[in-house]
């Protein structure tokens, strides 16, 4: 996913601290979501976008290829009834059973309370 953060932030003549503490992020989160490294959530988009009194369509973009990938996938998605069980299942609260503890490293002493 593509933004135009930067030139946004150049063309009004802002720094990424106002617009950060403008949409309640710290600066660092910003930063990362500005440069690529970190995709926002859907809210945390909305709220750039709403401090920077824009719709999301002006700050971020799709890459042309990552769009069509995404366009052709939701052609070809399986309708809900055909999801997998073990995701049900988990909604059911269906628990898996506990992996074996390894054993205990000979020599290591074991704190206990007394």
């Amino acid at each position: 996913m593509r933004n135009d953060l930067g030139r946004i932030l150049y063309a009004r003549n802002l720094r990424e601290h106002d617009l950060a503490r403008r949409a309640g992020l710290t600066q660092s989160h910003l930063n990362r979501i500005k440069n690529g490294r970190v995709v926002p959530s859907l809210e945390t988009a909305l709220r750039i976008c709403a401090a920077l009194d824009l719709c999301v369509d002006d700050v971020f973009h799709l890459d042309p290829e990552k769009r069509a990938t995404s366009l052709r996938s939701l052609r070809t998605a399986r309708p809900a009834s055909s999801l997998d069980t073990r995701h049900t299942n988990r909604k059911k609260g269906v628990e898996r059973a506990a992996a074996p503890r390894p054993p205990s490293t000979p020599g290591r002493r074991t704190i206990t309370e007394g």
